[in-house]
């Protein structure tokens, strides 16, 4: 049942595609606490509070073991006796994702009409320690017809993508003020 929640398939998806495996669960854990100021969260170390995943299989995230507020909440992929839901979800509660596939990475990307150059594109402004944002301008380069950040800007592409009725609907936009830097 664990095994086949989102999280684990998000994480299966950013790592099979973007990034190594151990990037990829700090990307979604450690990283996430410290750059919402909650850097006692998800680190195993002494002061700080974490829950653990124990993994059978790294590479495919099937998980073997979960403590969670220093209880073991999962044991061999199960939840043990007296732990776990007080019902059972129906079966369409799990196969909620619904998503067209994507030809090509370019998918995600901003096509425009001009082979190359630079232009102005509105971006969500990201203000540090608030759930607000703001609207922004920034300067994007053209490169084949589609819009491309450099790494030296604070600039990220982000994208939503219509997982209810594979419509292949997609709102792609870009977000500054994360600070955000390539891994090697």
């Amino acid at each position: 049942m664990f095994g086949n929640t989102y999280f684990r398939s998000y994480l299966v998806f950013i790592s099979s595609r973007t990034v190594k495996n151990v990037l990829a669960i700090q990307m979604t854990t450690l990283n996430a606490a410290e750059y919402l100021g909650i850097g006692e969260i998800g680190a195993i170390i002494p002061s700080s509070f974490a829950d653990i995943v124990i993994l059978n299989d790294f590479k495919e995230f099937k998980v073997s073991e979960v403590i969670m507020e220093g209880q073991l909440l999962i044991k061999n992929g199960k939840f043990p006796r007296g732990l776990g839901p007080r019902f059972k979800y129906p079966d369409k509660v799990y196969k909620t994702i619904n998503m067209r596939k994507l030809e090509s990475p370019s998918d995600l990307l901003i096509r425009v009409g001009v082979d190359a150059g630079v232009a102005e594109v509105i971006a969500i402004r990201v203000v540090p320690g608030k759930t607000v944002t703001r609207r922004d301008r920034v300067l994007v380069k053209v490169r084949n017809k589609y819009l491309r950040v450099t790494e030296s800007q604070d600039i990220s592409h982000v994208c939503v993508i219509e997982r209810h009725h594979a419509t292949g609907g997609t709102g792609r936009r870009f977000v500054t003020g994360l600070s955000l830097r390539r891994v090697q």
